[in-house]
């Protein structure tokens, strides 16, 4: 179940370790690039505005990894942003998951992209607080 996503209270919320816990999907046009065999993350520059936007709330992780399967991908325009990553974040762990490009600078292209996931912490902060990660 998707609810109404107010970006005040999101910024506030994310992180903050509470109950219920909420699933925000991201999108923003920044991306990484391949410097010496380590990606750096390219941001606000001079030749490059960084925009960003919280999409759509969710009340469980797996419908909000579910929306992202079906209804967004990585190289799509969505609300006049290039979607160079996707994130999920909750109230425990802050990034539960992020997709995202990596641009060849070499080739001046995007050459690949990948995936990073990591739920453990908050399935144990929840877990101690008797609630169930879903």
């Amino acid at each position: 179940m998707a609810i109404k996503t107010n970006h005040k209270i999101s910024t506030r919320q994310i992180g903050d370790g509470k109950l219920p816990n909420k699933y925000w999907v991201s999108i923003c046009n920044d991306y990484y690039y391949n410097n010496d065999g380590c990606l750096d993350w390219i941001s606000n520059t001079k030749l490059f505005e960084s925009k960003s936007k919280v999409i759509k709330v969710f009340t469980t992780y797996k419908n909000a990894v579910t929306f992202i399967n079906e209804d967004l991908y990585l190289g799509m325009t969505y609300d006049d942003i290039k979607v160079n990553c996707i994130s999920i974040e909750d109230r425990f762990t802050g990034q539960l998951y992020e997709q995202y490009r990596i641009f060849d600078a070499e080739t001046a292209t995007i050459d690949d992209y990948q995936i990073n996931e990591n739920t453990k912490f908050t399935v144990d902060a929840m877990t101690k607080l008797g609630a169930t990660f879903k």
